[in-house]
């Protein structure tokens, strides 16, 4: 709810508007307009006032917020406003922010694009459409803005409602088309189009005729008229699809008519399925029928008055008859073959009138003679559930009552109690079994109770009578004081029922399980034991250590199999052969630690069980502690424990022989059977088979585990190696050194140090916990960190591997506590040497007490030694480095001296070399060249011109063109160069260099006149850069022809006077790189 509900008033609505419209003009444009135009405003306020229509104007103040100019009462209804605004009110604090900032957020969009907009806003379950429309504009954007909202809650539940309707007609599994009065479809729904294969558009341009060739136009006006007069009409028929197959329809046609126009609905269902069960459920019929025809059981119909309707043939071959004999007669027939007509007629009489099936079994003649038959009466209804008829179905039961004799006879010679019973619980019948016994005879046991029974509701009468009850079966055990002895018996009780499911008599079967029993009784021991067995199998495929494995066993024999005590010992090889218990389980209370067990037959303590076992190697049983006289040391203490017999089982190996016993004590004398001794010693032989593989794979595992890591050493010492074989600088090899030491080799820490006295300068480390243990300096010294006994600064001194095996047992108390406080606790100090002298140590730290085996010292030894062995390579490759490029600077010098020298008898092309230099530098590496091969162009090109020092110096700096003779003076220069250069041992071939400068591809460059690939790639490059350089800079004899010009000449002898890579180079680098000579 915005505001409380008030009237509101045309005369309050536009003296609203006049005020904020006064507000807003002189808000937006500084000033007021004038009085004609209000009163015109005014009068067209009052007309819009009126209308139906919700609309309303907002203008745009300065601040960018929206007044509400002018609103008439429906716009208010609409949004909702139940008082009349204020003047000059805010669109966003008049309205909710549910619909109010949508609004603004319009008015803002509209303002901006200076163009009206549309939309549709959903508010208090009501959907109004909203029309923004720009009415007057300030510096070409609207000022205001007249809007229009209409609401259309009702027109959307419309659309919504039809969308649905049309969502569920095109969902129905019925086809639905319209049609009108010409058979035209109007309308098809998604059934309609997917039944007959026709698209939606398609079907529209059909008519019924196309679809179902059975109505033509003249049919179809009949049938309008029917359907007209009925209201709807059902019919089959069929049904035309577009690829010209055919389907079986129901239809159902209505009319009806709407806005004066007839049309028909038909809803059209596809039969094809039903139609195929009717066929079919007419082809069972006559497969019923032929089965009924051709049954050897007699099948007779008779209706109300008990008269025969129908016979099958196997009634006639039985009755010798013919059927107009028996068809429409009355019971009873005159052929009739029963013994008793009576009997048959009542039941059919019986079934007419309860509508419920009968039975009966009943004695009749035969053409083979006098047989039984069971009939069965079912009643037939009408449509209003009355019985009309009764199917009578007999079948022959003659060797069914034949056998009920001959079992009879059976239940007499069974060895089972075979008793039936009254609903009392007395004895009707019992078989002769009850007098051998229970010694009396059946006869005299007729009216009597169950033996041990009574009429004063004992147990067993009970259950008889709770099955006459009842009508369900039930069973107990008993144990019956019999001729034999007291005797485990089994007892089920059984209803017998009578045609209409009443108890008369409950059978009693007594049979004696006391065999069973025992042998239950055995199964389930064995059972126990093999469960013992199974589980402790699983303990041994999943055990992880011996001492588990042990306990696990004996508590499941004790547990699991039900033994008192279970306990295992090891075979000692000390000179009292002791038995030394391992584990055990169950009632011990000291037991196993006062027995005091040997395995030697010399002491009376060796000679019990166990040391027999041990000695023999087989297994030991006694079946009653009281009497043996091997348990006389320990009989008193078993007995009074509840030990009373027990078995000593031997655990051998194949290695060693027998190493142990296993011991079982049960509470009971004579408790452990053979077949249960057989378990125990399969027991006992994978015990030892377990405890055998445990050794074993912990044998493995500790040779796997000590292979790993010699693997790891190998591997890290494989990587050191390759870092010392790429090494460049000493400092990153020593760091790179310390992370394959840890990263690789798995250590905790490494660093290297470099020793001067008693100082320690640390050169690298690496680990997790590698600063915080060395500390921000980089000296450490014994003094500060530990004394001289530290293993870094004794292997320093000594020159000697320290190995720290177990940190905690170290003499230094300073370094001991930081080590372990870092979670160090093993450690190795591997003296560097260069020659024989000391350089520093490569310290080494494990997480790990004995990190350090012997082959690892060797190995990080070899390792050290090798290290040692880089890091002088790499001081003397460092010296050489150094002094070659001395001599390369050297060398640089002299060259740079001799093109000085040059410049000096030639002032007009002084700093040409230099420039040619740098060009052909650029040129050989925009070609993509080392940087060392540039280095020689750059050099050959410092003193290319070298040879003009044997040219007169008043031909080089002649004004005037050169004379022929001057001008071979001057060629001479490339060749003068060589001779100058070629004593000078460079290593490269600079002096061939200078000598093919002026060479060119085709053959026309000078002193040799070489072609092509006999050029030096070298001078191929000073070739073209000398002639840009030299069109480009001012000579004597004329000014200099600018860049541009040089270029083109050296593009006009591209491929044939200079190689096409350079040219193209050396354009690239000027025009593209930007190249400028200095």
């Amino acid at each position: 709810m915005l505001y409380c509900r008030a009237e509101t008033h045309v005369s309050a609505q536009t003296s609203h508007y006049t005020q904020a419209e006064a507000m807003h003009k002189q808000d937006s444009r500084g000033g007021s307009t004038g009085a004609a135009s209000g009163a015109t405003e005014s009068l067209c306020q009052q007309l819009v006032e009126g209308s139906p229509s919700a609309l309303f104007v907002s203008g745009l103040t300065v601040d960018g917020r929206w007044l509400l100019l002018f609103s008439n009462s429906a716009w208010l209804e609409a949004m909702a406003v139940t008082t009349a605004p204020p003047a000059g009110c805010y669109l966003d604090e008049l309205l909710a922010p549910a619909v109010g900032g949508e609004l603004v957020s319009r008015l803002n969009q509209c303002h901006a694009d200076a163009a009206g907009i549309a939309y549709v806003a959903e508010w208090s379950g009501r959907c109004l459409e909203v029309t923004l429309t720009p009415s007057a504009a300030v510096a070409g954007r609207p000022a205001r803005v007249l809007g229009h909202v209409r609401d259309i809650t009702v027109q959307r539940r419309n659309e919504e409602r039809l969308e649905q309707l049309e969502f569920a007609l095109g969902k129905v599994s019925e086809a639905i088309y319209l049609l009108d009065e010409n058979s035209r479809i109007r309308y098809a729904n998604d059934e309609a189009s997917r039944m007959l294969g026709y698209g939606p558009e398609e079907l529209l341009t059909l008519s019924l005729a196309d679809v179902d060739p059975q109505w033509p136009a003249e049919r179809w006006q009949e049938a309008w008229r029917e359907i007209r007069d009925r209201g709807s009409l059902t019919l089959e028929s069929t049904h035309r699809k577009k690829d010209g197959s055919v389907v079986p329809v129901e239809i159902t046609v209505t009319y009806f008519v709407y806005r004066g126009n007839e049309y028909q609905m038909s809803l059209v269902r596809d039969i094809t399925g039903r139609k195929r069960a009717e066929a079919e459920l007419r082809a069972r019929s006559e497969e019923f029928r032929a089965l009924v025809e051709h049954s050897p059981d007699v099948v007779m119909r008779h209706d109300r008055e008990l008269r025969v309707t129908y016979a099958n043939p196997a009634f006639f071959k039985l009755a010798d008859t013919a059927p107009a004999d028996v068809i429409d007669a009355p019971l009873p027939l005159k052929s009739t073959v029963l013994y008793a007509p009576e009997l048959y007629q009542d039941k059919i009489r019986a079934v007419l009138q309860s509508g419920q099936a009968e039975e009966l079994v009943f004695k009749h003649r035969s053409f083979a003679g006098d047989a039984w038959a069971h009939a069965r009466f079912v009643p037939e209804f009408d449509e209003h559930g009355q019985v009309v008829t009764v199917l009578a179905i007999g079948h022959d039961v003659t060797a069914l009552k034949s056998a009920e004799r001959q079992l009879h006879t059976v239940v007499e010679n069974l060895p089972d109690v075979i008793t039936r019973f009254d609903a009392d619980g007395r004895i009707l019948y019992a078989n002769q079994v009850i007098a051998s016994t229970f010694g009396v005879a059946p006869e005299e046991a007729v009216g009597t109770y169950p033996p041990g029974s009574s009429t004063d509701g004992t147990a067993l009468v009970d259950l008889i009578r709770a099955v006459a009850v009842t009508g369900q079966p039930n069973r107990c055990e008993v144990v019956w004081r019999t001729l034999q002895g007291d005797r485990h018996f089994s007892l089920r009780h059984v209803p017998e029922v009578d045609e209409s499911d009443e108890v008369v008599s409950i059978i009693g079967i007594a049979t004696d399980i006391t065999e069973r029993r025992e042998a239950e009784e055995l199964q389930r021991r064995l059972n126990r034991e093999l469960r013992a067995v199974s589980e402790c199998n699983q303990v041994l495929l999943r055990a992880a250590d011996e001492a588990g494995l042990l306990n696990d066993v004996c508590r499941i024999i004790c547990e699991v199999a039900g033994y008192r005590m279970a306990w295992v010992g090891y075979a000692e090889r000390d000179e009292d052969k002791t038995v030394r218990p391992v584990a055990w389980a169950g009632e011990d209370s000291g037991y196993v630690a006062q027995a005091k067990l040997s395995w030697s037959d010399a002491v009376a303590h060796g000679r019990g069980p166990a040391g027999i076992a041990i000695r023999s190697g087989t297994m030991y049983y006694v079946q009653d502690f009281a009497t043996d006289m091997n348990m006389a040391p320990w009989r008193q203490a078993a007995l009074q424990r509840g030990y009373h017999s027990g078995i000593a089982l031997p655990l051998k190996d194949d290695r060693d022989g027998v190493f142990g016993v296993l011991l079982i004590y049960s509470a009971e004398a004579n408790a452990i059977t053979p077949s249960e001794i057989r378990l125990l010693e399969e027991l006992a032989d994978d015990l030892a088979f377990g405890i055998v593989n445990l050794r074993m794979r912990d044998e493995h595992t500790r040779a796997e585990r000590e292979l790993l890591r010699i693997n790891r050493f190998l591997l890290t010492l494989s990587r050191c190696n390759e870092a010392l074989v790429h090494a460049g600088d000493e400092t990153a090899l020593l760091q790179q050194m310390c992370n394959i030491v840890v990263e690789v080799g798995e250590f905790a820490m490494a660093w290297v140090g470099y020793v001067d006295t008693d100082a320690v300068y640390r050169m690298a480390h690496f680990g997790p916990r590698a600063d915080d243990y060395l500390g921000m300096s980089a000296v450490l010294r014994g003094d500060e960190l530990g004394e001289k006994c530290r293993p870094t600064l004794r292997a320093a001194q000594s020159g000697d591997i320290q190995v720290i095996q177990d940190v905690a047992q170290a003499e230094c108390p300073a370094w001991r506590e930081r080590a372990l406080a870092h979670g160090f606790h093993s450690a190795i100090a591997l003296p560097l040497k260069v020659g024989e002298a000391v350089i520093g140590t490569f310290n080494i730290y494990a997480s790990d007490s004995g990190g350090f085996g012997p082959e690892e010292v060797m190995l990080l030894s070899e390792l050290a030694s090798d290290l040692g062995f880089g890091i002088e390579t790499l001081r003397v490759r460092l010296d050489h480095q150094r002094f070659i490029e001395r001599l390369h600077s050297s060398m640089e010098s002299t060259i740079q001296a001799l093109a000085s020298a040059v410049e000096l008898r030639d002032p007009y092309t002084a700093g040409h070399q230099r420039r040619v230099a740098q060009l052909a530098a650029a040129v050989a590496r925009a070609m993509g060249w080392p940087e060392e091969r540039v280095q020689v162009v750059y050099l050959a090109g410092i003193v290319h011109d070298v040879g003009k020092i044997a040219v007169p110096a008043e031909i080089l700096s002649k004004p005037g063109r050169l004379s022929e003779t001057e001008m071979l003076l001057v060629r001479a220069h490339a060749a003068a160069g060589y001779d100058i250069l070629k004593p000078v041992d460079f290593p490269w071939p600079i002096a061939e260099i200078v000598r093919q400068h002026h060479e060119r591809m085709d053959g026309s460059g000078y002193p040799q006149g070489l072609h092509g690939d006999d050029i030096l790639p070298e001078a191929r490059i000073l070739a073209v850069c000398d002639v840009v350089e030299a069109m480009t800079t001012h000579r004597p004899y004329r000014p200099g022809m600018g860049v541009d010009t040089a270029l083109q000449e050296i593009e006009r002898g591209r491929g044939h006077q200079f190689e096409s890579a350079v040219v193209d180079a050396c354009v690239d680098v000027i025009r593209t790189q930007g190249f400028r000579f200095d």
